[in-house]
């Protein structure tokens, strides 16, 4: 579970976060969507640990994130991050357009072959 309560942060004298409060529950997949600066990032950081200068508190299960050991918060949370610098564009698009297939596939299993061949006839398109 991830408990975010009263969370203010600024940076650069700008305020980011002002009482911020939610609740998410075990199981649940979460997307963070909102404009370019609207602090979507800065709330990954803060839930990764990398910030601690923030008011109120972010519990991930019983683990206070500003209190806890850095190397064990980041094992308890997936991250992924459209912004790599060291990876070629195209295997990201790729990656993206066969994700559209995770409904058809089983859940931890690899894609399949067809999956892999409808994915890739679409970007053709």
């Amino acid at each position: 579970m991830l408990s975010v309560t009263n969370l203010t942060y600024s940076r650069r004298n700008k305020l980011i976060f002002n009482n911020l409060s939610a609740a998410f529950n075990d199981g649940e997949i979460i997307g963070i969507t909102g404009a370019a600066g609207s602090g979507k990032s800065i709330f990954l950081e803060l839930l990764n640990s990398e910030h601690r200068d923030y008011e109120g508190n972010i519990f991930l299960d019983d683990f206070d994130v500003k209190k806890t050991d850095k190397k064990k918060i980041r094992n308890l949370i997936s991250r992924y991050s459209s912004i790599q610098h060291s990876i070629n564009p195209e295997a990201i698009v790729n990656e993206w357009i066969l994700s559209g297939r995770i409904y058809h596939k089983k859940r931890l299993s690899p894609y399949s072959d067809l999956d892999k061949e409808i994915a890739y006839s679409e970007m053709k398109n």
